[in-house]
């Protein structure tokens, strides 16, 4: 029984575990043209990665070349985030664009796009592939870039696995001079305040919000915007931390199979909530670890346990700059009045679409909103309203994050999508969404 990181929905499914390339394609002809997926590491939270058949990537985990004078490496598509930076962060080098998990592999940032604290600036994940090893429906592994198979590299980045299986990448790596970065934090009395906050900072290379899920009235959308930029040598060295290029740790604490339904009861979140606000209840300056500025929650092993056996659910969507203001508020005025406790609200600001990328990715220039239920009917029942709402300010939702959008919905919010090679690379959500 397999499903991914929300843990809804689940599928009775078969793996086939692929250590090679030629492995990949035995299996491939053995299957003769019965449908399957590709799959990292499972940190999706929907039904992208599902199927009855998923062909595992996780054992395609080395690193091929790294060529540290052009910041440039080549790895194969299994390998985690995590252990890419485990390498590259003591040589001063660092990816571009990392999600809020380290957790997920270099296949799957593709397939997603995923994006980051810095899309305002530095675009998505699929910008840094300089080019990607495809294997495709008829058993042929193809040289995909801007300048070869050129269609077929757009089709794949953020693309959801539908266009083959990515076997390895070669990216263009960022410089470090630190892996520390200096953190300044403002609170927010409105969700008007917060977007007013996030267009006075944004030259900062980073930006990010937490939202107090829980306010209402006048106090709709309070919060804090977290900015951030990369620590230098000489800042770090003023402040006597011992190495600058540290490598982030192993998580310790451990989050069991099943909790205490109370720990995740309205009350105890809406103290949480008031705790935050008081820690940020004025401006405040941190510097702070790459591991707990970027991927704070990978700190705890297995935190989507904390929202019980029937799992989470979040929905992410974006709206135009344009019509950000009104319809993030009419998001969260919805999701107030429907009295469904949000347990992670996070706003982010966009910026340009790619231009090499699937008409299934998700970024565009405007406001991205995460919220984060614990699973429920009543929940699915919410997200069809929100969907209208998005739908009416012309946004969309983001596919990594969905595991219920109908098909015609999402006409609606991508209504250029296609799929690549659907005899064979569909999963279950492209099955729902283009209603096969």
């Amino acid at each position: 029984m397999l499903h991914n990181w929300g843990k809804y929905p689940f599928t009775d499914a078969r793996l086939y575990p692929l250590s090679s390339y030629q492995e990949a394609i035995s299996a491939l002809e053995q299957l003769s043209g019965q449908v399957l997926i590709p799959r990292g590491n499972g940190r999706c939270y929907g039904d992208s990665a599902l199927q009855r058949r998923v062909f595992s990537t996780l054992q395609l985990n080395k690193l091929l070349q790294l060529n540290e004078e052009d910041a440039i490496i080549r790895l194969q598509a299994g390998v985690l985030l995590e252990d890419l930076l485990s390498v590259i962060v003591p040589k001063g080098l660092f990816l571009p664009v990392v999600p809020g998990t380290r957790l997920i592999t270099i296949g799957g940032a593709i397939a997603a796009n995923v994006h980051g604290k810095n899309h305002h600036h530095a675009g998505a994940f699929g910008r840094y592939v300089k080019s990607l090893k495809l294997l495709t429906a008829d058993g042929q592994i193809l040289l995909c870039s801007t300048a070869e198979n050129e269609a077929l590299f757009k089709a794949t980045i953020g693309g959801m696995g539908t266009t083959g299986i990515v076997l390895e990448a070669t990216l263009q790596l960022s410089r470090i001079e630190t892996a520390y970065y200096q953190q300044q934090s403002y609170p927010a009395t409105s969700l008007l305040h917060l977007i007013e906050l996030f267009e006075q900072h944004q030259s900062a290379p980073y930006l990010v919000a937490w939202i107090d899920g829980l306010a209402g009235g006048k106090q709709l959308g309070r919060g804090v915007l977290h900015t951030g930029r990369p620590c230098s040598k000489e800042e770090l060295a003023a402040k006597a931390f011992p190495d600058p290029l540290l490598v982030h740790p192993t998580a310790k604490l451990n989050i069991p199979r099943f909790i205490p339904s109370w720990l995740l009861q309205p009350l105890i979140l809406r103290l949480n909530n008031a705790f935050y606000r008081w820690n940020n209840r004025k401006p405040v300056s941190q510097t702070k670890h790459y591991a707990s500025f970027f991927f704070p929650l990978d700190a705890i092993k297995h935190w989507n346990n904390l929202y019980g056996k029937k799992g989470l659910l979040q929905y992410q969507f974006v709206l135009p700059f344009s019509a950000s203001a009104t319809g993030i508020t009419a998001i969260l005025a919805t999701v107030h009045a429907a009295r469904i406790s949000p347990y992670l609200v996070v706003l982010k600001r966009m910026g340009e679409r790619s231009p090499h990328a699937a008409a299934t990715d998700f970024p565009m220039p405007g406001y991205s909103l995460a919220i984060d239920f614990k699973y429920s009917p009543q929940v699915l029942d919410l997200f069809h309203r929100l969907d209208e709402i998005v739908i009416q300010h012309s946004g969309r939702i983001y596919l990594t994050k969905d595991a219920r959008l109908p098909a015609a919905a999402f006409r609606k919010m991508y209504p250029e999508a296609v799929l690549h090679s659907p005899e064979i690379f569909r999963s279950l959500q492209s099955e729902r969404l283009f209603d096969l």
